[in-house]
């Protein structure tokens, strides 16, 4: 998934997992910013939330990649 500006996407925060939302993306360096959205205590309910956010249909399969 690339970086686009209203796009959420998620990752490791703390000893959870963490929701953010990109608020600015520069595409020339690649730099972005986001502002967090919410914690999550799996990583299935990370992806479910992020799919639900993004408006995207629920994933048939969650296979954690890390």
């Amino acid at each position: 998934m690339k970086a686009e500006v209203g796009k959420f996407f998620f990752g490791r925060h703390r000893s959870l997992f963490g929701i953010w939302c990109y608020d600015s993306v520069n595409v020339e360096t690649g730099a972005s910013s986001a502002v967090f959205v919410k914690d999550c205590f799996t990583y299935e309910e990370a992806v479910r939330e992020m799919y639900s956010l993004n408006g995207w249909g629920m994933p048939k399969n969650i296979t954690r990649k890390f």
